[in-house]
């Protein structure tokens, strides 16, 4: 007796998260095929940690021209499967034939809703591409890479009219602009982005300043006061030190999650620990967050001074006396990658803290880990 369609589809839905599963079920029923490579090929992430510098070509240059020609010329309607596109390699487009087989494989990628870059792309890589993206993560970060052309990078954005995330970082001489018209709800990015793209948008409702090498941190972005009194959670810091909470608090009137990741970079030392006496100034505050920076690419090493549970105590005890309608703080206590359960969290009338994962502390919360976790 043949499984009904429905059933199959359900078994497919319930796997989708497991390729081999997926596999599987295929050979089990060739009707699973058509559901299964939806599932399959509706996240596509490309990622390497070879030496961007070598001369050979990496290995997953080899491996995502595979997938590049199965798209393009093997299949292509499996390419309109793709909603998230993750492309990960510290390493440029430096040959023109992968180059344009990769935008042959993005113009076919017609329903593509998330695109995520890690490694700055030449002119004409999106030329020709239809897809209307909600997030666009621009996430370069390797400083010995030119920036993508200005014009280019503009063109680009001005045809993403559904864009609802941003994240970008900018350069004094590449400086991007982005239609007010496009209704952005979460930005992110280094202080220039910021004070480009944030000026009169009323609908940005999550900010996250990942503070950059070349940053200000003594005076509050320019020209926003407005803006920021809408928004409703913060993340102020990155792998560079951050500028005092105090910089921003006095606009935050809408703030009701904030994440602070490290410390701030101050020439007293007394700031740096008072900083926290500016949290009841947050009189909307529900959710506070406290995070180490990571020192490195792998993820294992943090800067010194994570807060003590003494002095956590001594602070959530204040805090919950002062901001009544202050619900949960959470601190982080051990890595993210070593440790499950790598955060405390003390919650209004509960007498200790409960040791909490990076789910429950962070991802829940919308606030987003992006690529130092």
């Amino acid at each position: 007796m043949d499984i009904p369609q429905e059933i199959l589809h359900a078994f497919i839905k319930l796997s989708q998260d497991d390729p081999q599963t997926l596999l599987s079920l295929c050979l089990v029923s060739w009707r699973c095929v058509d559901e299964a490579q939806k599932m399959l090929y509706k996240t596509i992430v490309i990622t390497d940690e070879s030496d961007s510098s070598s001369t050979q070509v990496p290995d997953v240059v080899k491996i995502s021209t595979k997938l590049f020609k199965t798209l393009t010329q093997y299949n292509p309607p499996l390419a309109k499967c793709v909603k998230k596109f993750v492309y990960h390699p510290d390493f440029p487009f430096r040959d023109q034939e992968y180059r344009d087989l990769t935008n042959k494989s993005l113009r076919l990628m017609t329903n593509l809703e998330s695109l995520t870059i890690y490694t700055p792309f030449p002119p004409g890589l999106f030329r020709g591409c239809t897809f209307r993206l909600n997030e666009f993560l621009f996430c370069c970060v390797s400083s010995g890479y030119p920036y993508p052309d200005r014009e280019d990078m503009c063109r680009f954005l001005s045809r993403q009219s559904h864009l609802k995330t941003l994240y970008i970082n900018m350069v004094d001489d590449a400086c991007i602009t982005l239609d007010r018209r496009i209704n952005l709800e979460t930005l992110c990015g280094n202080r220039l982005a910021i004070e480009t793209i944030l000026p009169g948008r009323s609908t940005v409702k999550y900010l996250e300043w990942i503070t950059g090498r070349e940053d200000d941190l003594t005076s509050p972005p320019r020209l926003i006061s407005n803006e920021l009194s809408n928004i409703r959670a913060l993340t102020l810091g990155g792998d560079k030190p951050r500028p005092l909470l105090a910089l921003l608090a006095s606009h935050m009137r809408s703030l009701r999650v904030l994440r602070l990741i490290g410390k701030p970079r101050t020439n007293s030392s007394d700031e740096a620990d008072n900083e926290f006496e500016c949290l009841p100034d947050l009189v909307n505050l529900r959710i506070f967050v406290w995070s180490a920076r990571s020192l490195g690419k792998a993820n294992c090493e943090y800067e010194q001074g994570m807060v003590n549970r003494e002095r956590q105590r001594e602070l959530v005890t204040k805090w919950f006396r002062n901001m009544g309608i202050l619900e949960a703080a959470y601190f982080q206590i051990a890595p993210v990658k070593d440790e499950p359960r790598n955060y405390l969290c003390w919650r209004r009338n509960e007498i200790d803290p409960v040791p909490v994962g990076f789910y429950e502390a962070v991802s829940r919360y919308t606030l987003m880990p992006w690529f130092w976790e």
